[in-house]
């Protein structure tokens, strides 16, 4: 976006723009899951609190492919009473749930990726719901008017998703 070579991104989460000109607006709340490995006692359970995975290492998305995404993490599992001990970055979510398949961790992960292969993974809904913004940002200086007709565009098909 800020290279000009996009007008507008789905970033997920909500980014911090200190210093840039950049706008962005929540345009959705995906539903986040616990994953975790298939043999783990854990994966019995129906639904989890995210305090039960406190002990757990956790895969984390990396910084550099999802922005915002370790600080999320972060200030999430505080608000449940733990720091999460992070032992490896995925670059992309079928790396994520190929680490808690290998069992490196859990990861906390949209509900969406549950379409994707998991073999040796459970996915498991947490007590209660832990939602996350879904978002879209672009350059303010822009003054495209398809940009805006297609900013509003997104928003109205999220609000009647």
């Amino acid at each position: 976006i800020e290279a000009h070579k996009i007008d507008l991104g789905f970033v997920g989460l909500r980014p911090a723009f200190s210093g840039h000109d950049l706008l962005s607006e929540c345009v959705a709340h995906d539903t986040i899951l616990a994953a975790i490995p298939a043999d783990h006692p854990l994966a019995r359970k129906k639904k989890l609190r995210l305090a039960e995975l406190s002990a757990e290492f956790f895969a984390a998305k990396s910084a550099e492919a999802y922005p915002g995404w370790r600080e999320w993490l972060l200030e999430t599992c505080r608000g449940a009473g733990f720091t999460p001990k992070i032992l490896q970055e995925a670059h992309s979510e079928p790396a994520a749930i190929q680490f808690v398949a290998d069992g490196l961790g859990v990861a906390l992960m949209p509900q969406q990726v549950t379409g994707l292969p998991h073999e040796g993974v459970v996915f498991r809904p947490l007590s209660p719901p832990l939602l996350r913004e879904s978002t879209i940002a672009w350059r303010a200086d822009n003054p495209s008017k398809p940009l805006r007709d297609y900013i509003r565009i997104v928003k109205d098909l999220a609000q009647g998703a």
